[in-house]
């Protein structure tokens, strides 16, 4: 049994033991009010030790930008992605088996932080080149080369610390590297490097090299380099966008002498004539083909299509009939210069030009990697986004093309979905322990899902509600449980929706003025406060209309968080004005609208005395107020990002911020009074930050799993927390891992009653 097959067993018999003897109550703080934090109803209750549960895999769509064939079949992948198909693949490199399936045994190394793989070449003795951006625990800096084993893990003897910019373009010349990318050491723009990393001090003909970006390296059957890029120059040469360099990598001045124009994506062909692809959006000089001595040739007069028509081309494959395959974005019909499709294409031509046939991948889709598998068939990678029902699932970013009768023809049992880190941004919860969640997300389990979901009780995916099917590319901010089990939700960029129980919609949009819904509550009788950029609005208990007893707030930034607070509404946000009333981004209404004028909030101002933002607000039984957000001081004294005041809005002095926060964006009060925090940390990166303080203040010594992580390093967040009577339930936000184990933009906390420490359940 391999490692993983044996840590998922563990988890799995821990679940199975755990569902046996710590069976949940049944939870009766789930009716509890939105509008009150879904806070928990008091109790003495604690719980010192924590464990999370994995509850579902949330994903948007991902990217694949390198394909390389292994000899087996397989084909080692990179991009922009945390899972292929359901299966983790945190660090956005992943090994395909023929089918499509992940290869397990690869693992790449845990330390490695992955923002984006742009390329991928596997050496002859199996060590892998990835180029992208990477960071490598526990260091800070950014690297833009490494080299894994066959198996994931780092080769550290590989030393490429002193290249200082992205690299592009990875070529395997024997036991050499050569490299392209925007870079100025060792060599600016192009490189060649030794087996252990160093620069090879033979390849010392470039001089000053090109003075612009290499997008892409191919060899020619002597061993002369074709780089093209965004250059205009070659060791102070005038040469645009494509240049041939010897062995030595002195220019070949022979070789299309000038140039031509900036160029994306290079390959070689059987006969060693060079392809070129380019950007020319509505334009006709996409691409260019020259003989092996740089000659232009002529496509055949009679082509229909044109590879010119393309956009874009951004990847090229030579085939080994001698043939080639072009990939990139097409539009039908440009408008004053403006084209009205992106639709992802590859196109086949013949060893002669002629054109043979030609696939689409749906409008928004682009096409960035093709390559010839061991078995002939073409693998293509690249990115799915689609905007109509009908184009749900033509193109997850991987497919495969059979070569067969010089045809084009997909492979439909090879269909992985490709998916990207997600963002969840509210979660409400249901009487009967469903749990409605939002967010910026297209799949849940590898269903179509599109900013809107629900989980049953017993935390498993609602396969029959689908609200926004006929939505793709959707996102939800903000949604809200109303008491009768129907729901509303902030949906896109200017839409609420009323979702009926079933999942059935009613566009109740007009009511809100078609803006954007940053922040909903609902009060005891049952009438709903409606948050967004520029105003506040309540509407009547039934949703039918506003309510004409309430003034409409008027602000000038954006409602982000509100609280019912007995008869009071409490708003925070980025304003400085209500109703024409200067105010600090924080005012307490009476039940009318009307300004409240025995609440007096401090001034919240950032680190340069602007105004802060305020996330979030809790309503305390006393009649006090936890806010959160992004400022430093409160009334001139440092208390960053977290404060509790008095019923009059004054501070509160005995309680003590923490300064662990960058930005905290949600609390939830435990049934003890302690509150659990979320938000971004003030450390490097700013990965999401969560953290159990007491009444005061203070952190608590409780046990649970906090180290959360995003796939990418950078823009994680916690947004949203949820507390029941024996405190944190659910935790929803930007990220892909916990402890280091796969989680997916939200997580399901539980409590044990030993001293037994239990860090995670896989479903």
């Amino acid at each position: 049994m391999n490692t993983i097959t044996s840590h998922l067993t563990g988890w799995l018999l821990t679940g199975l033991l755990l569902c046996a003897l710590a069976t949940p109550t049944t939870d009766t703080s789930l009716a509890q009010p939105e509008s009150y934090g879904d806070q928990a109803i008091p109790t003495t209750s604690t719980t010192d030790t924590l464990f999370t549960m994995n509850p579902a895999i949330f994903t948007s769509p991902g990217t694949i930008n390198t394909l390389v064939p292994l000899n087996d079949g397989r084909i080692l992948i990179g991009g922009r992605f945390v899972s292929i198909s359901g299966q983790p693949t945190p660090r956005s490199l992943a090994i395909l088996n023929s089918d499509g399936t992940v290869d397990t045994t690869f693992q790449v190394d845990s330390r490695l932080t992955v923002l984006d793989v742009y390329e991928a070449a596997v050496q002859t003795d199996g060590k892998i080149i990835i180029a992208g951006r990477f960071i490598v625990s526990p260091s800070i800096l950014t690297y833009f080369l490494l080299r894994l084993y066959p198996n994931g893990l780092l080769d550290e003897t590989f030393n490429t610390v002193g290249i200082g910019g992205p690299v592009f373009a990875v070529l395997i010349d024997g036991s050499k590297v050569v490299i392209g990318g925007a870079f100025y050491q060792p060599t600016p723009y192009v490189a060649r490097l030794n087996p252990d990393g160093t620069a090879d001090t033979t390849f010392n003909g470039t001089g000053s090299g090109p003075n612009g970006t290499v997008r892409d390296i191919a060899r020619q059957q002597d061993g002369k380099y074709i780089i093209v890029g965004d250059f205009t120059q070659v060791n102070n040469t005038p040469q645009t966008g494509i240049a041939r360099l010897g062995n030595n990598g002195v220019l070949d001045t022979g070789f299309i002498r000038g140039g031509s124009i900036v160029s994306k994506r290079v390959a070689v062909l059987r006969d060693n004539s060079v392809i070129v692809g380019r950007e020319d959006i509505c334009g006709d000089s996409s691409f260019a083909w020259y003989t092996p001595d740089g000659v232009l040739k002529r496509m055949p007069l009679d082509l229909d299509p044109d590879p010119n028509w393309l956009e874009s081309i951004t990847a090229l494959v030579a085939l080994p009939d001698g043939g080639f395959l072009i990939g990139g974005w097409y539009s039908a019909v440009c408008i004053n210069g403006f084209p009205t499709q992106h639709q992802g294409k590859v196109w086949r031509y013949a060893a002669d030009g002629r054109f043979r046939t030609t696939v689409s991948f749906g409008d928004e889709s682009d096409v960035l990697a093709l390559a010839v598998r061991s078995d002939g068939h073409v693998v293509v990678g690249g990115k799915g986004l689609p905007e109509r029902s009908s184009e749900i699932g033509i193109f997850d970013g991987l497919a495969l093309l059979n070569l067969a009768y010089n045809g084009l023809e997909r492979v439909p049992a090879f269909h992985p979905l490709v998916g990207d880190e997600a963002t969840i941004y509210s979660i409400s919860r249901y009487a009967d322990g469903k749990l409605l969640i939002a967010g910026n997300f297209s799949h849940v389990n590898g269903s179509p899902h599109f900013g809107l979901a629900r989980l049953l009780a017993n935390g498993t995916l609602d396969p029959d509600f689908h609200p926004f099917a006929n939505d793709p590319g959707g996102y939800s901010r903000t949604t809200l449980v109303l008491p009768n089990g129907s729901a509303l939700t902030g949906f896109g960029p200017d839409r609420l929706f009323l979702v009926g129980t079933n999942g059935n919609l009613t566009n109740i949009s007009a009511l809100n003025d078609y803006r954007s819904v940053t922040a909903l509550a609902i009060q005891s009788d049952n009438k709903v406060l409606v948050g967004s950029w520029g105003w506040l609005k309540r509407l009547n208990a039934d949703v039918s209309g506003t309510d004409p007893t309430f003034t409409i707030g008027d602000v000038n930034g954006t409602v982000y968080a509100l609280a019912v607070q007995g008869n009071k509404i409490v708003v925070a946000g980025d304003f400085s004005s209500y109703n024409g009333v200067s105010v600090p981004g924080l005012v307490r209404l009476n039940s009318d609208g009307n300004i409240d004028n025995t609440f007096t909030p401090p001034a919240f101002q950032t680190e340069y005395a602007q105004i802060g933002s305020l996330y979030s607000i809790t309503a305390l039984p006393d009649g006090d107020l936890i806010v959160g957000g992004s400022f430093k001081t409160v009334d001139g004294e440092e208390r960053p990002n977290l404060v509790r005041l008095n019923n009059d809005g004054t501070v509160d002095t005995g309680f003590a911020s923490p300064t662990s926060f960058n930005t905290v964006q949600s609390t939830c009060l435990a049934g003890d009074g302690s509150q659990w925090v979320g938000g971004i940390a003030n450390t490097y990166g700013s990965p999401p930050f969560l953290t159990h303080l007491d009444r005061n203040g203070q952190i608590m010594p409780t046990t649970f799993p906090n180290t959360y992580q995003t796939a990418h390093y950078f823009d994680g967040a916690i947004h949203k927390l949820l507390c029941d009577a024996n405190g944190l339930t659910w935790v929803s936000g930007t990220f892909s891992l916990i402890d280091g184990k796969p989680f997916y933009g939200l997580a399901r906390y539980a409590p044990l009653r030993s001293q037994v420490f239990l860090p995670q359940i896989i479903r």
